[in-house]
């Protein structure tokens, strides 16, 4: 009896064993090798993504740049029409009719 108990156990703990190392322990390998196999290219793409993201933030940087750069042109573009529109409009207002046509009979 002891021999048959000793036998079944001894027998459950291979098939336990043998489970473990073909469903576990051999997809674990597998992906193991796999890794090992592929991991030289995973490193050259991963060394290639820290130049391509300096690239990227260079592009970045270029672009907010100048893009930033024709914002303050643009600013300082549309203070001067401001100023000289606001100039021109003082001036018109503060023209009275006998001016204007003054100037115009002086022109013609």
């Amino acid at each position: 009896v002891a021999l048959a108990n000793l036998r079944d156990h001894a027998d459950n703990i291979e098939k336990g064993a043998k489970a473990l190392i073909d469903h576990v322990a051999q997809k674990e390998l597998k992906r193991m090798q796999s890794l090992l196999q592929g991991y030289e290219r995973d490193l050259r793409i991963l060394a290639m993504v820290k130049s391509k993201m300096s690239a990227v933030a260079d592009a970045c940087n270029r672009v907010y740049t100048e893009l930033r750069e024709r914002i303050e042109r643009i600013d300082s573009d549309l203070s001067l029409i401001r100023n000289d529109t606001l100039g021109l409009s003082e001036e018109v207002e503060s023209t009275t009719p006998q001016v204007a046509d003054d100037t115009y009979q002086r022109v013609v």
